[in-house]
């Protein structure tokens, strides 16, 4: 049985690290302008993997890529509106891809639980 968060990534042509990256630049918010290789060490990925991912959006223009004027070895990325906007479809797609598995939590238990991931994703990995 494939996963849903697979399976909707799959029929939106994305891959995980593609994702990541994406969900990274698009909750950094509006305008911001990030270096890769800062959220490759952040998530853990290798700087390869992540620059592969950019690559990717980059080509279906759902970020821009370009190089730091005072780094040229520094790469710099920034979602467009075309990523939010997919960011957003595919948010909703998970959504209804894991409605059944919401309807077994009340609105209160899905706050806690959402809650408790959050703080074992923003941990220290080592610790987990």
């Amino acid at each position: 049985m494939e996963a849903p968060l697979t399976r909707v990534l799959r029929e939106r042509g994305l891959t995980p690290n593609a994702w990541w990256v994406l969900t990274e630049l698009s909750d950094a918010g509006i305008g911001t302008v990030l270096p890769l290789g800062r959220w490759a060490r952040r998530g853990g990925l290798p700087a390869s993997s992540v620059t592969v991912a950019a690559d990717l959006l980059s080509r279906r223009e759902l970020v821009r890529c370009r190089r730091d004027s005072d780094n040229r070895r520094v790469v710099l990325a920034e979602i467009t509106d075309a990523g939010r906007q997919l960011v957003a479809q595919v948010r909703d797609d998970l959504d209804a891809a894991t409605a059944d598995v919401h309807a077994l939590f009340t609105a209160e238990e899905r706050r806690e639980l959402a809650a408790l991931l959050a703080r074992v994703v923003s941990s220290d990995a080592d610790t987990v």
